[in-house]
């Protein structure tokens, strides 16, 4: 049997000369996660194809080495420079326009009016005066909800609960695995396996683009949220 996940996509336009505009969202996108129906679980492979609204908009005035400085001065200092629990950036700079249009970078710290990224040979690009953007990345949380509202199965441990699977940054291959736990004594909450009694992890990250499966263990879920995601 199938399970439907259903989402809203998030539509925007864009006015590159001065701001930008996102439209409400306006249409309906289903997403069918396989499901056994019994305890035996189905993988399905999903993938966030859809950025969120910018944070923030503006222009470079010179890049070297790993920071980008800005033709203005109104960032809020360490703003955009967290972490999620496994260490990898919550926001990203994204290039738009230019040679290196549609490039993203990783921040790792920024000040009032610098951003510093994960590479160091900004360079090698030709950045001054190209206009960019501050973006945050998806998270489990912004997926699937914060008390897991897309009804996926949980239980009192990751043997009895929905598995999601994703990649890590680093580019190893290695996948960690995430649920959503129930459980009256180690408490509810976004759990990463083999730390069943740890803090809640739903600010992990999902990437925009990235690749993640859903290993399901039930059916008959029919999601339909109140607000647009990014899946």
């Amino acid at each position: 049997m199938r399970t439907t996940l259903t989402t809203l996509v998030l539509l925007f336009s864009c006015s590159i000369a001065f701001a930008q505009s996102f439209t409400q969202p306006v249409g309906i996108s289903k997403v069918t996660i396989d499901g056994s129906g019994t305890n035996e679980a189905a993988f399905t492979a999903l993938s966030v194809t859809y950025e969120n609204a910018p944070l923030y908009s503006g222009t470079i005035s010179t890049a070297s080495g790993a920071e980008i400085s800005l033709t203005t001065s109104d960032l809020a200092t360490s703003a955009y420079a967290g972490t999620d629990p496994n260490g990898d950036a919550t926001h990203y700079v994204l290039l738009t326009s230019g040679d290196d249009e549609g490039l993203s970078l990783e921040i790792v710290a920024n000040t009032i009016n610098t951003i510093t990224v994960s590479t160091d040979n900004l360079q090698s690009l030709s950045l001054n005066g190209v206009s960019m953007e501050i973006l945050a990345h998806s998270t489990l949380a912004d997926i699937f909800g914060a008390e897991n509202s897309a009804g996926l199965t949980s239980g009192s441990s990751s043997n009895t609960s929905d598995l999601i699977y994703t990649m890590q940054a680093d580019g190893s291959g290695i996948f960690n695995a995430y649920y959503y736990q129930t459980n009256p004594r180690l408490g509810n909450g976004w759990r990463k396996i083999g730390d069943s009694t740890g803090a809640d992890v739903g600010t992990q990250i999902l990437p925009a683009t990235s690749c993640f499966y859903v290993q399901h263990r039930g059916t008959g879920l029919t999601w339909n949220p109140g607000r647009p995601y990014s899946l």
